[in-house]
């Protein structure tokens, strides 16, 4: 065999291999496969004892405040009604521990009412601590809003290696960081009204953006349209966030409130948000879904 073929031999085995490595169908598979079996069981167990089953005893859910998911869902009692789901989207972090899920869902005040009583999308952040593990909910939040249907195609063919890598505690405490300074840096632009370089400097191309009452809108040039027009100031703060081992996907969520008349301290709209972030090729991370969802506030912010 000559030198060349020999050349041309190992180059296609090493496209090969990278497209098997790089390729993983099964593990994009799994996350989509437990949230249709986790939909599954919401209509054969009910709500409250699918939740219980599937959430992460570490995990957050909003409904719409903020609480501990196994918490909530042990005072709540079971009931009639039907929540209907399935996942429309999904994207996995490098090492396979680390997910997300999105699609339509509808709520029925019974569960055989033949019209829903809210409809709208859910985000559904997942992890494991292993391959031998299950997918469990982390974190769940959704948006309510008229005509709610599937958005996207799942892509399986996502670059996946599936590598678990030995990453000292530092470096994942220095990058935890680095995360959150990018959140605060992103809420920073958007309290200073600086709202167009914000969303330009943080969200990705692809950026996912879920508001109450308006359909899911796709891209940074749709968002971006959409969040202009409001004429307000918003100011947020950062709660927390976690990150794939990997540390190239990772989450964070916070608070915010929305002033519709910037000359008084009185706030039109308070709300819980949940970022999704991604490093893009530069190392940067990159907001790639962005949910926020109100809930009830009384109190007057006087600052």
């Amino acid at each position: 065999m000559t030198g060349k073929k020999i050349i041309l031999l190992f180059g296609l085995l090493a496209l090969l291999s990278g497209t098997v490595l790089g390729q993983r169908p099964e593990i994009v598979l799994s996350l989509v496969n437990t949230d249709k079996e986790f939909a599954l069981a919401l209509q054969e167990d009910g709500i409250r004892k699918a939740y219980t089953k599937f959430l992460d005893r570490e995990s957050m859910v909003f409904t719409p405040d903020a609480a501990n998911g196994p918490d909530h869902y042990r005072k709540q009692e079971a009931d009639s009604a039907g929540l209907f789901r399935f996942p429309a989207w999904a994207e996995v972090s490098d090492d396979g521990l680390l997910g997300y899920t999105t699609g339509p869902f509808e709520l029925r005040d019974h569960i055989t009412d033949k019209k829903p009583s809210a409809t709208g999308h859910y985000v559904s952040i997942w992890r494991r601590k292993s391959y031998r593990d299950s997918w469990e909910i982390i974190l769940d939040i959704s948006v309510n809003h008229a005509g709610a249907a599937a958005m996207r195609t799942i892509n399986y063919k996502q670059r996946i290696t599936g590598d678990i890598p030995i990453t000292p505690a530092y470096e994942l405490v220095k990058s935890k960081q680095i995360l959150l300074d990018s959140d605060e840096l992103f809420n920073v632009s958007m309290k200073a009204g600086r709202l167009e370089f914000g969303y330009k400097e943080f969200f990705d191309d692809s950026v996912q953006l879920y508001r109450e009452n308006y359909q899911p809108m796709l891209g940074r040039e749709k968002a971006m349209k959409h969040l202009l027009q409001m004429k307000g100031k918003y100011a947020y703060t950062t709660g927390d966030g976690y990150l794939s081992l990997v540390r190239d996907i990772a989450y964070t969520f916070g608070t915010g409130y929305y002033y519709e008349n910037i000359r008084t301290s009185r706030f039109d709209q308070h709300f819980n948000y949940v970022r999704i972030w991604r490093k893009d090729k530069k190392g940067l991370w990159k907001v790639i879904l962005d949910i926020e969802k109100p809930f009830e506030q009384t109190e007057t912010n006087t600052e």
